[in-house]
């Protein structure tokens, strides 16, 4: 049941943060965390700490105590083994922030050091933590028959999620027990589960006030829940209001990143220079503790050769655990693995002589080809369109052309009197909603409520990274109940008023909670005048199941619904610097009915200038390659730096009542055209992600990499 809440408590959710919370004897909580990657905690213990400051491990969890999201979990505080550096172990609790940075120093851990393991060991099982396999065609056939190979490597680092305000949490214990907890979240239930398995409290004595989280690339989704927790830990302790508030560098020391993967696809080719097979293999480093693992194998599986259909396929995608920081998820969840598929068709085309443009509409699924994955069979209807019209936008054949010719005339870009150029194109998707049958895990619901008083409102835990959609529910609401604006409210986003509705990322708050409002809204219309106010209508989200993917048979939709997008990036490299400067870039998009063209056109550019920075300049050291200093990491780049010129064209569908998802796009389809562009612009694959000066050198043979170089 929604409760209606006065004008001051709606105005609270806009601008309460828990930074700015002041509370009668509120004490400050600082994480205590390893220095080691890999190593058995023997003793933790404070030792002469300062009069009033609490140290607390974790002994004062509740018994079971975990973060758990499906089959993947983590300690909340690390008791007997850390896995990897800055794993909380402790918290120290003060009135006073600087005296608990000094009172840092009192605290003394002795370990047991074991091996850390850094990265996935190629060729090798020590450090997998699951792996999925898929096949169609007969793929030995394939490569027995085949005139020519070609190995399509990829590898990509970390990625900051670059959100506007450090991680922050607020902790009380309100008069009637119950623990109560602020803090700007995109999984508003996940973080009273996770405080209620930290306290040993029910569900129902936890309450979170959820604060919008605004853009962050999926940067809070989880991790704000393990931060409640410790905050809440601290004010259960203490009987004391808490607030637990990380710095910038500590943020970006402790939170999770994009996980660094690598692709290799082996490919056949016939003697007629057609594809007769390939064979994928995706890695990915999930770190100590893996989250969202089993959506992350699946969506890279589907995406693992992009949209191209070829006769024989084998498929093997594997997540690691090493003694790194946990990681994602990010915005484009499978963005590696398009990545991969877009780098391997441009291989492909190098290697035949074939035309970039003509070898991608060549490979698009035909009415007559047996699928791998049934909700690629309109790629063709779909795609073809968006392909033709980013080429002539962009005027991609004629600038390829000619800047390949280039490319085969200079011997060595470092002899080439003046910069040169680059243009690369990809074709990419986003899968909105989890995959198969994995939104039931996640009840998504709202609740619509018209009142007597002609006030409308609306409940649910889902939370859009902009006002946008929220307008547009607002507007939705006055067009189908003919009422004023200022009559319709989005209830608070609080435990107690806004029912389930699992995590707010790929895209489901656009494309489920949109949907269910209007499911609302046609009961409410019909009863309006039937029954008497107040009418209340909750409406949830279940998929049909003659759509779902069955993932053993591959048949069916592994997603709700796919957008799409074509892209052309166009780069300048200096062959002194190996610096490269993107001068332009392209985006034709169809992602179903477009709520806001302006805002949607404004989202899609923000995220591809968030996806060139990471491909062409962004650098992440962490945990052990980087300073344990409690600075955190070495360095990072500015996202908005010589913000490249973007221009993106939204192709609605008339048919398509409903909007589709676009936050992902960028993310998948950007990388994929750069690396191309950089690829042509220097004359040598680019094979790894974000593409720094010095990787270019080696890439181009002007320099040799040392012994130390790795280390």
């Amino acid at each position: 049941m929604i409760v209606s809440r006065p004008l001051r408590s709606l105005l609270r959710d806009k601008t309460l943060n828990p930074r700015t919370i002041r509370s009668p004897g509120m004490q400050f909580v600082f994480t205590i965390r390893s220095d080691r990657a890999h190593a058995r905690i023997i003793r933790l213990e404070a030792q002469g700490l300062p009069e009033g400051i609490v140290f607390i491990d974790a002994s004062a969890l509740a018994e079971g105590a975990a973060l758990r999201i499906e089959d993947d979990s983590m300690p909340i505080l690390a008791a007997e083994t850390v896995r990897y550096v800055g794993e909380p172990i402790g918290l120290l609790v003060g009135p006073d922030m600087d005296a608990l940075r000094e009172a840092v120093s009192c605290i003394r851990c002795t370990y047991e050091e074991f091996p850390a393991l850094l990265g996935p060991t190629s060729g090798s099982d020590e450090s997998l933590y699951q792996e999925v396999h898929r096949s169609c065609g007969d793929i030995e056939e394939a490569f027995g028959s085949a005139a020519d190979t070609i190995l399509t490597a990829v590898d990509t680092g970390l990625q900051e999620h670059f959100y506007a305000d450090p991680h922050s949490a607020f902790a009380r214990v309100a008069n009637d027990g119950c623990i109560e907890v602020t803090t700007a979240t995109q999984w508003l239930h996940h973080v009273q589960q996770t405080v209620s398995s930290a306290l040993g409290q029910t569900e129902k004595r936890v309450r979170v006030h959820g604060i919008d989280a605004g853009p962050t690339l999926e940067g809070k989704v989880w991790f704000p829940s393990l931060v409640a927790a410790h905050a809440a830990l601290a004010a259960s302790v203490t009987g004391l209001p808490c607030v637990l508030a990380y710095s910038r560098a500590e943020d970006l020391f402790s939170s999770p990143k994009r996980p660094a993967g690598s692709v290799r696809i082996r490919t056949a080719l016939l003697e007629d220079n057609s594809v007769a097979g390939a064979d994928v293999q995706i890695d990915y480093d999930g770190g100590a503790y893996p989250v969202f693992s089993a959506e992350m194998l699946q969506r890279l599986l589907v995406a693992a050769l992009g949209a191209y259909q070829i006769p024989a396929l084998r498929v093997s995608v594997r997540c690691h655990t090493t003694n790194t920081a946990p990681a994602g998820p990010f915005s484009g969840m499978d963005a590696l693995a398009w990545l991969g598929a877009e780098r391997w068709i441009g291989d492909v085309a190098v290697r035949t002589g074939t035309e970039p443009v003509e070898l991608r509409l060549r490979m698009l699924p035909k009415q007559d080809q047996t699928l791998m994955f049934n909700d690629f069979a309109d790629a063709r209807e779909q795609t073809a369109p968006l392909l033709k019209d980013v080429v002539e936008r962009s005027d991609f054949r004629r600038k390829f052309a000619a800047y390949e010719l280039q490319r085969k005339q200079r011997s060595n870009i470092v002899d080439h009197p003046g910069r040169t150029n680059g243009i690369g194109i990809s074709l990419t998707a986003q899968g909105s909603g989890f995959s198969g049958r994995r939104e039931d895990l996640y009840p998504s619901s709202v609740t619509l409520r018209l009142d007597q008083d002609g006030h409308a409102w609306i409940a649910t835990s889902a939370r859009a990274s902009t006002s946008v959609i929220h307008g547009y529910w607002v507007a939705r609401v006055c067009d189908v109940l003919g009422i004023d604006a200022d009559t319709v409210h989005i209830a608070g986003f609080d435990t107690d008023t806004a029912p389930p509705s699992g995590p707010n990322m790929i895209s489901r708050v656009t494309m489920i909670h949109t949907r269910l409002l209007e499911q609302c809204l046609q009961a409410v219309r019909k009863k309006r005048f039937q029954k008497p106010l107040p009418i209340e209508i909750t409406r949830s989200w279940r998929r049909a199941r003659k759509q779902v993917w069955d993932a053993d048979a591959c048949t069916g939709m592994p997603y709700p619904e796919r957008s799409w997008a074509a892209c052309v990036v166009e780069v300048e490299a200096d062959p002194i610097t190996f610096e490269a400067r993107v001068t332009s870039a392209h985006i034709v998009a169809y992602t179903g009915k477009v709520i806001d063209p302006k805002s949607a056109r404004n989202s899609l550019a923000t995220a591809a200038v968030h996806a060139i920075t990471w491909a062409g300049r962004e650098s992440a050291l962490v945990g052990p390659r980087a300073s344990i200093a409690r600075d955190g990491p070495v360095w990072f780049s500015s996202p908005f730096r010589n913000e490249p010129p973007v221009t993106v064209i939204l192709v609605e569908d008339g048919a398509q009542a409903n909007p589709l998802g676009l936050g992902e796009l960028a993310f998948s389809c950007v990388p994929a055209a750069y690396a191309s562009a950089l690829s042509q612009a220097l004359g040598v694959s680019v094979e790894r992600l974000p593409s720094t000066a010095g990787n270019q050198y080696l890439a181009a043979g002007t320099l040799t990499r040392s012994a130390g170089d790795d280390a």
